[in-house]
């Protein structure tokens, strides 16, 4: 058997087990609360893009000052570089 490959998943048992009962007494303890609307954040995987110029940043910026920019039309930032490359 090559790991994580089965030749027939028709017999693969995916329930989830019982949980412990020590969960409900702690669910059982919990407060309710009332749900909080799920928070959504727009960005992009690079801030210093020169076509953006006199789009989302003002014309005649320099090139450290992207970020500032970048931060008042966006509320994230893709910090996963090393997915592209490692960082110099």
């Amino acid at each position: 058997m090559d790991f994580g490959r089965l030749p027939d998943l028709r017999y693969v048992d995916f329930r989830l087990p019982p949980d412990h009962p020590d969960t409900a007494r702690v669910l059982a303890r919990a407060q309710p609360t009332a749900p909080t609307p799920p928070g959504l954040y727009v960005g992009c995987p690079i801030w210093t893009n020169k076509e953006w110029l006199g789009s989302y940043f003002p014309l005649g910026i320099k090139e450290p000052d992207y970020l500032h920019y970048y931060a008042q039309q966006f509320n994230s930032l893709e910090l996963n570089t090393t997915h592209y490359r490692i960082p110099d």
